[in-house]
């Protein structure tokens, strides 16, 4: 598997190359229903294998997201990762393909 480090976090890229649909594995995640959807995003729950976790993850879209955006988009991942605090979403790891960033955060069943 290639590795991309950017800063102080980890953007992994897993060996698989169609979108993501149900039940479909992704490095340690099995993805579930989508539980959100935007314009460029939809946001996905998923299972961590190794620990059986419930988390969300969030598939952006590159080809809808421009090159500048794009380069927003990795600077916002950065801080999330390094964000820490109880009234916001915890984010765990981040992962790309050619197609997709994959941002793998914890689940608020009730945000």
């Amino acid at each position: 598997m290639n590795n991309k480090i950017i800063s102080s976090f980890h953007i992994s890229k897993p060996n698989f190359t169609q979108r993501p649909s149900l039940n479909q594995e992704i490095g340690d995640y099995i993805l579930k229903h989508t539980i959100g959807e935007g314009a460029f995003s939809k946001v996905k729950l998923a299972v961590h294998k190794p620990s059986n976790n419930i988390v969300a993850i969030k598939i952006l879209d590159k080809t809808k997201i421009s090159k500048s955006d794009q380069i927003r988009t990795v600077r916002e991942m950065k801080i999330l990762t390094s964000l820490n605090h109880p009234n916001i979403i915890q984010v765990s790891t981040i992962f790309e393909n050619s197609q997709n960033y994959y941002i793998v955060m914890e689940y608020c069943p009730e945000g």
